[in-house]
This record gives structure tokens, C-alpha cells and sequence, in this order.
């Protein structure tokens, strides 16, 4: 069976861009689809290359297995869209340890993978904001946020900052929020600043917070009952 580097050496003899690992795994898979159906017997749908690209298309890919080597991920890792329609996921493994993976080009089953922090517990947080990057908020042990935020779109570098706020549960996102309950009460946090905001006291449970347009709702328990708070422009009302 031909080697896979002499495979990448005869489509670069072709004229195929082989430049960058993307590149090299897109322009790979319809002649390894094409490679595929001749060897395993199948019956042949067209007779010529050029009309099995557009077929193969059409099919589409399995969906896969991504392997994150030897560590265990814990419930629950998180997803969401980069810009491009890509998708990057977020998971906690046993040791406490933050990983992000980014597919590395939309429609392939492979992912790059890097540690983002370690000393987390609980489950993470991500969304994509309206400019585009993509953000993530985890819980450490001593209560901190880590919020983790891609330097440009579509990237899988990311500014990391801490957030002293003594989270005691997940954080829940919605928009450019992120809603956790705290040693000081219930506390926002500004996904596009780090400001925090106390919204409410003596909360009990886990929050929950969406966005309707440019307005924020949280709704928690607390011990006095059913809170709703909202935020227009900088400003939670209650």
C-alpha cells in the first residue's frame, strides 16, 4: 500500500496545495475516498475521478473519534462554532487539567489539541461572540474563573485571565455573560471586559442566564424566592 508521504509527494507533483496541515488533510480525503472504493470492491457509482469529487461531496464524512491521548475527560466538555464554521470543544480531564481541541479545517474529523490550564474542577463554559472569537470559562479549585479568550477569530491561541470572584458552582453563559453563584452572592461577569457584577444575594442552586438581543436575563433561586434580573446597556435591574 503506498506510503502516505508518497502520497502527499505525487499530489504536490500534481499541482495540489500541500502547504499547511489543513490543507493537507482537505485535499487528502477525496483521492483517499476514491483510493478507498477501489480497493475495498465496491461497486463503482461513476467511471471517472472528476465525477467522483462531486459525489464524494455529496456524502459527506462519518463522524469520528478524536483521541486525547492518556488523560480522561470528565463531564462535561463544552463546544461551540469558530467564525469559519470550524468547531472547537473544551474538556477538564482527571487530573484538572484544561484542554482545547480546534478541528482543523470545517467538515474534517481532525483536531489540534493544547493544554489551556490546569487546577480546574467542574465542567466549562464556551460560546462565540458576536465579534466572532470564541470564549471559555471554567472554575478553578480555590473558586477563581479562568476566563480564556481567542487573541483573533479562528485561532487556537488564546489570552488567559483570572477572575477572583470565589465561584461555588459552573458557570452558565449566554451572549457576552457569564453567570456563576459565589461566596459574595450571585455574580456576572462581562465576558467582553472581566467586569463582575454581585446581582443578587444569598442564591441557591445553579443559575440560569440567556440572551434575547442586546438584553441579559438571569434566573436563580434564592432563599427569599424566584429571582429574575436583566441587564440593558451596563446595568442589572432586578
Amino acid at each position: 500500500m503506498m506510503h502516505l508521504f508518497e502520497v502527499i509527494r505525487v499530489l504536490m507533483r500534481c499541482g495540489i496545495g500541500m502547504s499547511g496541515i489543513a490543507e493537507v488533510l482537505h485535499n487528502l480525503v477525496p483521492p483517499m475516498q476514491a483510493f478507498a472504493q477501489e480497493v475495498w470492491g465496491s461497486p463503482r457509482p461513476v467511471t471517472e475521478y472528476a465525477d467522483f469529487v462531486p459525489l464524494a461531496e455529496r456524502v459527506g464524512l462519518p463522524g469520528g473519534w478524536n483521541s486525547d491521548g492518556e488523560h480522561s475527560v470528565q463531564p462535561s466538555p463544552a463546544a461551540t462554532p469558530n467564525q469559519d464554521g470550524s468547531l472547537a470543544y473544551f474538556a477538564r480531564d482527571a487530573e484538572g487539567v484544561l484542554w482545547t481541541g480546534h478541528q482543523v479545517a470545517k467538515g474534517l474529523m481532525h483536531f489540534s489539541q493544547q493544554r489551556l490550564a490546569k487546577g480546574v474542577v467542574g465542567s466549562p463554559a464556551a460560546i462565540t461572540g458576536a465579534d466572532g472569537r470564541v470564549r471559555v470559562v471554567a472554575r478553578e479549585r480555590d473558586g477563581d474563573l479562568i476566563l480564556a479568550t481567542q487573541k483573533k477569530a479562528n485561532s487556537d491561541d488564546y489570552s488567559i485571565r483570572t477572575l477572583r470572584v470565589g465561584a461555588q458552582t459552573d458557570p452558565v453563559v449566554a451572549g457576552n455573560v457569564a453567570v456563576v453563584r459565589a461566596r459574595s452572592g450571585l455574580v456576572a461577569i462581562d465576558l467582553l471586559t472581566g467586569d463582575t457584577d454581585t446581582i443578587a444575594r444569598q442564591p441557591v442552586g445553579t443559575p440560569s442566564v440567556a440572551a434575547v438581543g442586546s438584553t441579559h436575563h438571569v434566573v436563580s433561586r434564592t432563599r427569599r424566592g424566584l429571582l429574575h434580573a436583566w441587564r440593558t446597556a451596563d446595568r442589572w435591574q432586578s
